[in-house]
């Protein structure tokens, strides 16, 4: 497991533990304090905790923190199934400790918060399909749009938990989180129509990624809102994208900064980032008076991509990961550095620094 992987995973593991340990604690203090929460005070509860998970460790994993949402990511091409499975793992895990740690505070009390319908199952059921829905069309909706978003992200997601839970509450629970609903049940034992808690939000965020997904998609198409053809001007952002983001894209960001300064951001990124630069990357680099040995490959996301004005691979496909490429996206066809000499790297090198020198 690469060192990227291995991180995100702890921040998922943590992350859900958070969530669970508020959302389902919450549940039982009300009970022992004889509903003195109520249900709005309940829904506030889990929506904070969210929007907290968000601002924390969003900017290691993403902040899933809910299988459902890692579904609906890794069905619309937006996060590698082999990770998404890593994910899943990780939210399962904390949630069940969070559990544990619960019931080793409180007891068995109101079931360690976990969900039952309260009506018919299939009523639950369908209500779990549908705020799952939402809730993941407003994910992928902060993801695409994230200039417009911005900091607000984690409070607008935040507060369509609390909404969905205000509606839903009373009747289902309003889980739209297997792993939420997994954790409590398992550490309560209680698996009465535990099933609802799992297909109707895994049903609800397919659904939901996919339709949302597809809008935007064709939104984007019709008002021309991406802007990777052409020169790019101060301001803007430009991607350099591969998949290991340790050898070509390292030295495109490098050229790039050094030959046109700050006025345009310049990144890049890889869909399986590797643990660490090449060394004969870093030595040709250095050739040029270019130190990189320092950097950190980055892992290729979807709102990474959608960031960005201008685009450009390396000369392999980030597809696996970003679903709404299109046309615009550039490639430069380079050779892949892994296994080359270093004379073979520096006549990378150099085809790069041309290609930037003519970059706008």
């Amino acid at each position: 497991m690469k060192n990227s992987l291995t991180l995100r995973f702890l921040a998922e593991t943590i992350g859900t533990f958070g969530l669970v340990f508020f959302a389902a604690g919450s549940v039982m203090v009300d009970s022992i304090a004889q509903g003195i929460l109520t249900l709005i005070g309940l829904a506030l509860c889990s929506g904070l905790a969210v929007m907290t998970m968000i601002y924390t460790f969003g900017p290691i994993s993403g902040a899933h923190i809910n299988p459902a949402v890692t579904f609906g990511f890794a069905l619309t091409g937006r996060l590698p199934w082999k990770d998404a499975g890593v994910y899943v793992i990780a939210q399962i895990t904390g949630a069940v400790i969070a559990a544990l740690l619960l019931r080793a505070t409180f007891g068995l009390v109101a079931d360690v918060g976990g969900h039952a319908p309260s009506g018919s199952p299939i009523q639950s059921f369908v209500l779990e399909i549908s705020l799952t829905f939402f809730l993941m069309a407003v994910i992928i909706a902060t993801t695409v749009n994230h200039r417009q978003f911005g900091s607000l992200a984690g409070l607008v997601i935040g507060g369509t938990v609390a909404l969905c839970i205000v509606m839903g509450g009373p009747i289902s629970g309003g889980s739209m989180n297997p792993a939420r609903s997994f954790g409590p049940a398992l550490v309560a034992w209680n698996w009465g129509s535990h099933w609802v808690y799992w297909i109707g939000p895994l049903v609800g965020s397919s659904l939901g990624g996919i339709l949302c997904s597809w809008l935007l998609k064709h939104w984007t198409q019709v008002t021309g809102k991406k802007e990777n053809e052409g020169n790019v001007t101060e301001g803007k952002r430009v991607l350099f994208a591969c998949v290991h983001n340790s050898g070509r894209s390292q030295m495109a960001e490098a050229f790039a900064r050094k030959i046109w300064g700050n006025s345009i951001i310049f990144e890049s990124a890889g869909t399986d980032p590797a643990d660490r630069v090449n060394p004969l990357v870093v030595k040709a680099m250095e050739e040029k008076g270019i130190k990189i040995g320092d950097h950190t490959p980055r892992l290729l996301t979807q709102e990474i991509y959608d960031n960005a004005d201008r685009v450009i691979t390396m000369g392999c496909s980030i597809s696996d990961v970003c679903a709404s490429i299109d046309e615009t996206t550039e490639d430069w066809a380079l050779e892949d550095p892994e296994g080359k000499t270093l004379e073979d790297i520096r006549v990378i090198r150099n085809e790069i620094e041309v290609r930037i020198k003519a970059l706008l």
